[in-house]
This record gives structure tokens, sequence and C-alpha cells, in this order.
């Protein structure tokens, strides 16, 4: 389910119904007039170019000269044990349709070999595999003090002892209040504690501006109108959760009076509240909160964090933790609640505005969840807030794959030998 174009390829193969072959000559090659839908992947350079090519570099496995995908030495290896592992019977067939563009169904298990989760244990591939999953990161992960860093190994160490302490759904949150306790001081489980907090910032502004849209659905108001009204229900719904906070209170003031957050808890009241439109008011008031409780929470971390995002290049991305506690927050401490509420309203427009001018110019279609024009603005869509992919649902299917984790999630006798491989390295 996760290859690319399987979407495609099961929309096809409801059409082929019972005629007991595919027709993969359809939809295969992507020419200069090439309806756009009609091949199973639109993307010039195909899978391989959009999806493929960043990892298989990242592993140094190929390269790129004069806009060719050559091998390395390490991807001729690859192929080899790869190689190994197919038989001659599964290597004719497997031509034999790709000259024809036919697919048979009863060729299917002739194939079984190519399977991408059929990788017998301890073979010269599974070994190939395992290695390189464990291997450093590469060149180009370097740090700012010139070390190849290990945070993969290292995750894939975590992540398998968390599944055995307490289960798969549990990674991030788990590794958050270990780093919090100070039981874990690696960078890499420090690098999960820094994204959960992340994550957590970038879902309550998402919050913010899901309630936006969901206010402004089917309406149309005058700009200025509308941020005040936005803001006066934040500022409102604040003071109804925290105990009648007063809207001219500095807003240092009330950062100061905020417990710090007892996150995964609190993050996962805030998903409950933006899930229901009626809520929407709300949930900004519970966003708003949870941010500044997330300030003061942050605030334990805050040289580490920043000792972070310069030792991983972080300082550079957009979006980092620093970045959303200084310009939302440091420099504007001195303004009253309803101050910062209407400067907030206006911060997280123009980011929109910004961010979606950015992707359509990378060739996107249009972005805009709204439109302001004469002095009014209107609603296009209503955005849902979300999480990022941390892909970890990848890295537990490689885990799967190479029997590490069974189908159950559960940790198996290879998994803990591994963790204690890495353990040792």
């Amino acid at each position: 389910t996760n290859i690319v174009g399987h979407d495609f390829t099961v929309k096809k193969a409801k059409e082929f119904g019972d005629k007991g072959f595919y027709n993969i000559f359809e939809g295969a090659d992507k020419l200069k007039n090439t309806k756009k839908g009609s091949v199973y992947w639109d993307y010039t350079s195909g899978a391989l170019g959009q999806y493929y090519v960043g990892s298989l570099i990242a592993l140094e496995l190929i390269e790129i000269s004069n806009k060719f995908f050559l091998l390395r030495d390490k991807g001729i290896k690859m192929a080899q044990v790869f190689e190994n592992n197919i038989s001659s019977q599964a290597r004719q067939t497997f031509l034999e349709i790709l000259s024809t563009g036919i697919l048979n169904q009863g060729d299917l298990e002739l194939i079984d070999d190519f399977s991408i989760t059929n990788i017998p244990h301890n073979s010269s591939e599974w070994e190939f595999y395992k290695s390189l999953l464990l291997e450093n990161d590469g060149q180009k992960t370097r740090t700012s003090d010139n070390i190849i860093p290990s945070n993969r190994k290292e995750t894939i160490g975590l992540f398998l002892k968390n599944i055995s302490e307490s289960g798969i759904e549990g990674f991030p949150e788990q590794q958050f209040r270990k780093v919090h306790s100070g039981a874990l001081t690696s960078d890499t489980s420090f690098g999960w504690h820094y994204y959960y907090i992340n994550e957590a910032i970038h879902y309550c502004i998402e919050t913010l501006f899901w309630g936006m849209l969901t206010e402004l659905e089917c309406k149309t108001f005058p700009v200025q109108k509308y941020i005040t009204d936005i803001a006066n229900s934040i500022t409102s719904e604040l003071q109804v959760l925290h105990y009648s906070t007063d809207k001219n209170l500095r807003l240092k003031e009330i950062a100061d009076s905020m417990p710090v957050s007892e996150l995964p808890e609190e993050l996962a009241q805030l998903v409950k509240f933006a899930k229901s439109p009626r809520q929407a008011a709300k949930a900004m008031g519970f966003a708003l909160g949870l941010l500044l409780r997330i300030y003061n929470l942050a605030g334990e971390f805050r040289g580490r964090i920043k000792d972070f995002e310069n030792k991983y290049y972080l300082v550079f991305q957009k979006g980092n933790i620093s970045e959303y506690l200084e310009g939302y927050f440091d420099k504007n401490m001195g303004l009253s609640l309803i101050e910062f509420n209407m400067l907030l309203t206006k911060t997280i427009l123009n980011d929109h505005i910004a961010t979606a001018y950015r992707k359509m110019g990378n060739g996107e279609s249009n972005l805009l969840k709204f439109v302001m024009e004469d002095g009014m603005i209107g609603h296009i869509q209503t955005m849902d807030p979300r999480f990022t992919n941390p892909r970890l649902r990848t890295l537990q299917n490689f885990l799967t794959d190479l029997g590490f984790i069974n189908n159950s999630g559960q940790i198996t006798v290879s998994g803990s030998s591994l963790i204690e491989e890495i353990t040792a390295l």
C-alpha cells in the first residue's frame, strides 16, 4: 500500500475486472503528448525521480552526473545481493511481462521473488539491508562540529526498545517524557523531544488557522472587522479556560501564570476539540493557552534547543522552534492579551499567504484558503489541522520486513538482539 502509483494501479485493476490479466503497457510511458492522469505516475522522471532518488543518494547507492543517475559501488553490491534471491524462472517471467506489456493473473506467483517484503532471513540480501540501516547517516549529514551522526541507527534502537516496553504508537511521546525527566541525553533522543515540541507548536497554529477559516465559511467580512472579531473570540475563550484572564494584562504576566504543559495529554485534548467545527472557538482558545504553556515548557531547554538547531543546521529551516518562540512570543511579551491576539491573527493570515504563493511558484495549483480584495476577506476552503509525517510507519514497515517486528507489531527475538547490537556499537 505504500508503493507510489498504487492508487492508479488499483483503479486500472478494477477496470480489467475478471479478464485474468492486466495491461501494464497502458499507463507505463510518460511522453510529451501524454494526457495528465493517464499514466501511473505523471512526474517527468517518474517515481524514481520524485520519491526514491533522494533516499538512494543519501544512502550512497547512486549519484547524479550530467542529469544521469549513476550506480555507485554500494548500489552495485545491493543489486547483486537482491539478484541472489531471484530464481531464474522468476527472472524469465519478469522479462516476458515487460516485453509483452501483459501481466497474467497466474504470473503473480511466479514473480513472488520480486516482492519487496520477501526477504529471506539471514540471506546476503537481508544482511545488506541490515548493515545499510545501521550505517552512519552519510557525508551530507555532517554537523556543525564536522561529525557524521548515526541518528538513524540510534532511532531504530530507541524505536525497538519503545515497542518492547509500551508499543508502537507511543514512540515520540515516550522520548519526550524520558528526555524531560532527564533519563535520556543523546542527540537522537533529544531530536525526538525537539520534534514533538515542534509538532505541538505546528498543530496549535494550524488549529488557530482552521478555526479562523471555520468562522469565515459562507461569509464575507471587512478585513479589519474579521481580524478584530477573531482576536476577541480567542481572547474570550482563553478567559473562560483560564479563569477570567484579564484581556489587558501583558502577555508576559499571563504566560508566567500558566503551568508548564503536560504536553502529550493536552495535545490529545486539542486534537479532540479540533475534530468539531462547533468547537472551533474553544479549540482556538485552548490552542493559544497550550502555546503559552509550551513556551514555558521549552524555556527549560532553550539553550539546548538553540544548540541543537545550530548543530544540525535547523536554524536555516523555516518553522524551527526558536523561530516560533522568538517571532511569536519573545518580542511581544509587552503586549496586552488582546493586542497580541490581533497581531497573532494578522501574522497567521500573512504567513499563509506567503507560504501559498511560495508553493504556487514551484508549480503547484492555487493553495490560498481565503481571498482578500477591496478590504474584504472571503472563504475559499477550510484546511483541517494535521501533523507532519515523521516516517515512523515506514520505519515500522522496514523493521517488519526484516523480521525485527512481527506482523502484530511486537518485537521479535531478532529485534531484541538488534537492540543489544546497537547498544554495543
